[in-house]
């Protein structure tokens, strides 16, 4: 689990330098010199363990503040029943999501079901980690991260 903390840090870290090296502000501004990367996407895998309410925020925010995210799957384990229905109400106010459930034994399905999400569900370059406890609260555009990681 420490690797999947490590690699979410990294993301957002990348992030945070992104959104502070091209406010949002400027994003009219930007004039990319490519056409072919206007339209290039990511896709966003998300670990939640327990945590339905907090994922439900995270996908809303995403929703309201991100662009230039496609494929968006979530791995997510429920220790109880009512985990587990929270997370269906979730799934189904999201229905563009992708939900892959671990099942009586995460140290064994934690590495399959990451690959499939990874390289079965996702059609992009570029892949994206989270957990559920993450809420973005200002405006990102992935396409101009993309843009700024291909020209540098």
């Amino acid at each position: 689990m420490n690797f999947v903390k490590k690699i979410s840090q990294l993301i957002i870290l990348l992030l945070i330098v992104f959104i502070y090296r091209f406010p949002s502000s400027a994003a009219n501004n930007l004039n990319p010199q490519k056409k072919e990367n206007s339209n290039k996407q990511t896709d966003l895998i998300i670990f939640s363990f327990d945590r339905p309410l907090q994922l439900h925020a995270y996908l809303a925010s995403l929703k309201k503040y991100v662009q230039g995210l496609d494929t968006i799957s979530v791995l997510y384990r429920a220790s109880e029943t009512c985990f587990e229905q929270a997370y269906q109400r979730v799934a189904t106010t999201f229905p563009t999501v992708t939900f892959l459930k671990q099942g009586e034994n995460p140290h064994q399905d934690f590495k399959p079901l990451l690959l499939k999400a990874a390289f079965e569900t996702t059609q992009n370059p570029y892949i994206l980690f989270g957990v559920d406890d993450i809420i973005v609260t200002d405006f990102i555009d992935l396409n101009r991260c993309i843009q700024a990681l291909e020209k540098h």
